[in-house]
């Protein structure tokens, strides 16, 4: 779990959401224009977006919903069939003893998942729910890893099956339909509403890869200033502080397991902690730049955020969880505030507002300028900086 999390943060270009700190980052003390000259940002080429909801996607988030609303009982009667999840009490015996790990008593097992040693679980289709107890016999495999003295031999396991959970999935009905808190007065009239709403999650998507798409536009077209050794500029205190913050939460892990810093990097990692290190602030330049641009770009725009846009952010990032402040403070100790910190929050929103700027001044393109061939003549080179292009 932990690599993927370090691959996915070292291989980041576009950083849409930035790293939590928890402090408001001082960036109104620098004059940023000394670190950065940020590219074009109006007139961008934007691919346009079609969307289609096939018949196939609105069944399936039909289906799923019936999953969701589906219910499970334990019942004591009726057989065991392939896929049933039942409860039993099995003693097993091994030339007619008993064996270390050969019991237990109301024991969760699903037939078919493979538990078991080969034959048990087959055993017990057709076994009557709350009956006799069934004998089922079988023999460890050879290479018995779980026990060596065990392998190669029969066994026979006595097993008792008291119950098995059952799961009811709802039809698709107008019961189930009004359940849902719809409004729809058919089946039909439904299943366009499901399709309407798949709709508007897809455009969102869609709208949210152009902005995506402009954002790293901005950051690729965007020029550092250099030092006298030919090094790009970073505000060091800022550098530092993104480098300490995602130390310290390696650390905390690190802590979690009872482990050196070091140690746990090289076995999360395969990395040592020099290594990892050089990692993380390469990291950090890339999340110092963006923030550059994007704080940049909040000044020059003079975007402001209104206590209604920072309420509604919170309502419904809560909304998509399915939570209110009341569930999600039971849940996590603490509100959804305190949870993510006000800076956070700020910046994801005026990030979400420079990338709408930009995609409101874009150019809708059916299909994006190819960069500049090598060898083009000066004239050919001139006219194209006039053109919005895909980029380089």
């Amino acid at each position: 779990m932990f690599k993927k999390i370090i691959a996915i943060g070292m291989t980041l270009v576009f950083v849409f959401s930035f790293a939590a700190c928890g402090r408001s980052l001082p960036y109104d003390d620098y004059d940023l224009e000394d670190y950065i000259t940020v590219g074009e940002y109006e007139g961008l080429e934007v691919e346009k977006y079609t969307i289609e909801v096939t018949d196939e996607e609105v069944e399936e988030e039909i289906n799923n919903r019936l999953q969701a609303a589906a219910t499970t009982e334990e019942v004591s009667e009726g057989v065991v069939e392939d896929g049933d999840t039942i409860i039993i009490d099995f003693v097993g015996k091994v030339d007619g003893k008993e064996f270390e790990g050969g019991s237990a008593q109301n024991y969760s097992l699903t037939i078919g998942a493979g538990q078991f040693v080969d034959g048990f679980e087959s055993g017990l289709i057709g076994a009557e729910i709350g009956g006799d107890p069934v004998v089922v016999n079988v023999t460890f495999p050879e290479d018995y890893a779980l026990n060596p003295e065990l392998a190669g031999k029969p066994a026979e396991f006595t097993v008792t099956v008291h119950s098995k959970q059952v799961t009811t999935v709802p039809e698709l009905d107008m019961d189930f339909i009004k359940a849902q808190g719809s409004e729809a007065a058919s089946i039909d009239e439904y299943k366009e509403a499901v399709r309407a709403e798949i709709t508007v999650q897809k455009e969102k998507e869609a709208i949210d890869e152009q902005k995506a798409y402009l954002w790293n536009k901005l950051v690729e077209s965007t020029e550092q200033k250099t030092g006298e050794d030919g090094e790009p500029l970073y505000p060091e205190e800022e550098l530092d502080r993104v480098t300490n913050e995602f130390k310290e939460e390696y650390q905390t892990y690190a802590d979690q397991y009872g482990m050196e810093y070091g140690e746990f990097i090289e076995q999360q990692t395969g990395m040592s902690e020099e290594e990892f290190d050089a990692q993380i602030k390469e990291y950090a330049k890339s999340v110092v730049l963006q923030e550059m641009i994007l704080y940049y770009m909040v000044d020059k725009e003079d975007i402001k955020i209104s206590k209604d846009e920072y309420d509604n952010y919170i309502k419904e990032q809560l909304d998509d969880m399915g939570m209110d402040e009341d569930s999600f403070e039971q849940a996590y100790g603490q509100s959804f505030e305190d949870y993510m910190t006000e800076d956070v929050i700020r910046r994801t929103i005026y990030l979400d507002k420079v990338t709408s700027l930009m995609l409101e001044n874009a150019v809708q393109v059916d299909e994006l300028s190819e960069p500049a061939a090598e060898g083009e003549d000066a004239a050919t080179d001139a006219a194209e900086e006039t053109e919005v292009e895909d980029g380089e």
